[in-house]
């Protein structure tokens, strides 16, 4: 999830974006400008590039989580696990009120926290079945 929302953005996303600065400083300048041409003739919609990037992270991050913490109440977990996806959640919040510069989505918004969401709902329904 990480690889692929990382190829999305680095594919389909403006050049100005802080990733192309650290991918620059790591020497991935060419590779990217290469890949970039071969999708030159793509567009995928608005939803795909600037929204579910940020949602796979999300996802990714709350599998680690989930991993890393297997011998922990659901509590401890869904705890832990909440929070990439909400401080995504939080940083759309504070672009709508104008706090953070950028532009607030509610499709980003839905991309970050419906992870763990649904985390959550598996988490409960675990819970219920023991």
């Amino acid at each position: 999830m990480l690889l692929v929302g990382g190829a999305i953005y680095l594919l389909f996303r403006p050049q100005t974006l802080l990733m192309f600065h650290i991918a620059d400083n790591l020497g991935f300048t060419s590779a990217i400008n290469a890949a970039r041409t071969l999708t030159d003739y793509c567009h995928p919609p608005h939803l795909l590039t600037d929204s579910v990037p940020g949602g796979l992270w999300s996802a990714a991050y709350v599998l680690l989580i989930d991993s890393l913490l297997k011998r922990q109440t659901i509590k401890q977990k869904i705890i832990a696990a909440s929070i990439i996806p909400l401080v995504g959640a939080a940083s759309e919040v504070l672009q709508l009120w104008g706090v953070l510069p950028g532009t607030f989505d509610s499709f980003d918004l839905l991309c970050y926290l419906l992870p763990i969401l649904i985390y959550i709902a598996i988490q409960l329904r675990k819970r219920q079945k023991t």
